[in-house]
């Protein structure tokens, strides 16, 4: 993650700093579809089958 001139994102109507320009559309695309709550989901159940 950038620590100088990170990119930001408003997400979930809280700034969340993303990694690339490649992160900040597809969060950008998730809220503009209403897509938000499947990809919450989505990330919530790939984090708790993820290998620790």
């Amino acid at each position: 993650m950038r620590k100088d001139g990170a990119l930001m994102v408003t997400f979930q109507q809280t700034q969340q700093p993303v990694c690339c320009h490649g992160c900040l559309a597809v969060l950008n695309t998730i809220q503009s579809n209403g897509l938000v709550e499947q990809y919450l989901q989505s990330k919530q159940i790939n984090e708790s089958s993820s290998p620790r």
